[in-house]
């Protein structure tokens, strides 16, 4: 697959999972020990628009001043969907590939912060799902395209504290691998 395939495939994982979470399942714990299910998808919500500004040219600093903004709102699939759309049309404009971001983690280009939002649909859906008790096998064929860039790029936030490293497992399993590869314990 390519990077745009990609992405629209995480973008229908993440959604697919989201439909499922209902008023009871906000307050649930998830795998990202700091955040409720609310507070992970607001993350998700949020990360599409701070990698639209940075794809505009946010600093670091504009982009982080975001991370307090409720971004679920009153409907989060409608506010996902929003937002989601507007990410990728900003990964669309010319030589949005190309350009040079100023991620707070660091600089990187606009192919790898796409990635990243791969990344973080992929497994924030496994996240989401498994903290609401829903359907955690994700897409065999996004997992293997998200698995083979990350083993050859790695995730470009192994510092910073954006994720511990999990022990590894015996089991081979594609969606294994990449959960441990971002510090998941499946």
């Amino acid at each position: 697959m390519d990077a745009f395939e990609t992405l629209y495939r995480s973008r229908v994982e993440f959604r697919r999972v989201l439909a499922g979470v209902t008023h009871e399942h906000w307050e649930l714990a998830t795998p990202c020990e700091d955040w409720n299910v609310r507070e992970l998808v607001n993350h998700v919500l949020g990360g599409n628009v701070r990698y639209t500004m940075l794809l505009h040219g946010a600093s670091p600093e504009e982009v982080t001043a975001t991370r307090s903004v409720d971004h679920v709102g009153a409907d989060a699939l409608v506010s996902f969907d929003r937002s989601a759309a507007e990410v990728e049309t900003a990964f669309a404009e010319d030589d949005a590939l190309e350009r040079t971001v100023h991620h707070p983690a660091g600089d990187r280009s606009g192919l790898d912060l796409l990635w990243l939002r791969v990344a973080e649909w992929t497994v924030h859906a496994w996240d989401v799902a498994r903290a609401i008790g829903g359907d955690e096998q994700l897409d065999s064929e996004l997992v293997a395209t998200l698995l083979a860039r990350l083993e050859e790029h790695g995730t470009g936030l192994e510092t910073g504290g954006y994720f511990e490293d999990a022990d590894p497992t015996p089991d081979p399993a594609p969606q294994t691998r990449l959960l441990l590869t971002v510090g998941r314990r499946p």
